[in-house]
C-alpha cells in the first residue's frame, strides 16, 4: 500500500477539526477561535453553515471545493481570500495504482484560516497529525505556502512513480501486447497530463497571492 492509502484507512472519521499552532507544532484546538486552522473532510451541511456563520463567510465559499468540476481559482472575499487549487491523490485497486486531483479550498479569513475537501488528503494530513515542524498561524500566509508547497511535492512524486511505471510497461510491450498493459499505459499518460495541467493552474493561483 501506498503511504496516503495507508494514511486515509488509519484516519480518524471526524470530519471537522480545529488546530491551532504551539512551539512550531500543530496541536488540537477546543473550538473555532482566533487565528485557529479549521480542516473539514467531507463536510456535512451542517458543519458548512456552522464555520460559515462563525467566520463570518459565505457557505458557497465554503462548499466551493465540494463540487469536482471547480477549477483553481483565487479570489478576495469581504472577509478574506479563497484559494481553490486541485490536489492529487493516488488509487490503488488490485495492486494497479490510478491517479487523480480533486479541489481543495483554502479560505484566510479575518478569523481562522478553513481548508476543505472531499476526501482525504494525505498532504494535509501531514500538518494535523504533528508531522510537519516550524509550523506557525501567527504568519497564515506562510502557513498557506506551506500547504502550497506540500501539494507540489506530492504532485512530484506522483509524476516521478508514473514515469517509472510508463518505462516499465513500454519496455513489457515491446515483447507483449497484452490489452491491460495498453490500457494502463494510456490512463498513466493522460494522469500525467491532468497533473501537469493543474500544476500550471495552482501556479497561476500563487502568483495571484
Amino acid at each position: 500500500l501506498s503511504s496516503e492509502t495507508k494514511y486515509q484507512k488509519c484516519i480518524s472519521a471526524v470530519m471537522m477539526r480545529s488546530f491551532r499552532t504551539s512551539n512550531g507544532r500543530v496541536v488540537p484546538a477546543d473550538d473555532i477561535s482566533d487565528n485557529v486552522w479549521v480542516r473539514l473532510t467531507q463536510p456535512t451541511v451542517d458543519e458548512i453553515s456552522l464555520v460559515a456563520k462563525t467566520l463570518n463567510v459565505d457557505v458557497t465559499d465554503v462548499s466551493a471545493s465540494l463540487d469536482r468540476d471547480e477549477g483553481s481559482r483565487f479570489e478576495v472575499l469581504d472577509n478574506g481570500i479563497l484559494l481553490l487549487v486541485d490536489i492529487p491523490y493516488e488509487n490503488i485497486v488490485e495492486g494497479i495504482s490510478t491517479y487523480d486531483t480533486i479541489p481543495l479550498a483554502i479560505i484566510n479569513s479575518s478569523k481562522a484560516i478553513v481548508t476543505v475537501c472531499q476526501m482525504e488528503s494525505y498532504t494535509i494530513g501531514k500538518f494535523s497529525d504533528n508531522s510537519m515542524s516550524n509550523v506557525t498561524l501567527d504568519d497564515r500566509i506562510n502557513f498557506i505556502l506551506k500547504i502550497l508547497y506540500g501539494i507540489s511535492l506530492q504532485y512530484q512524486q506522483y509524476l516521478r512513480k508514473i514515469s517509472a511505471r510508463c518505462k516499465e510497461i513500454e519496455a513489457k510491450i515491446n515483447h507483449s501486447t497484452e490489452n491491460t498493459d495498453i490500457i494502463e499505459l494510456h490512463q498513466l499518460e493522460l494522469s500525467s497530463v491532468y497533473f501537469i495541467t493543474s500544476l500550471r493552474a495552482c501556479n497561476v493561483v500563487l502568483n495571484k497571492m
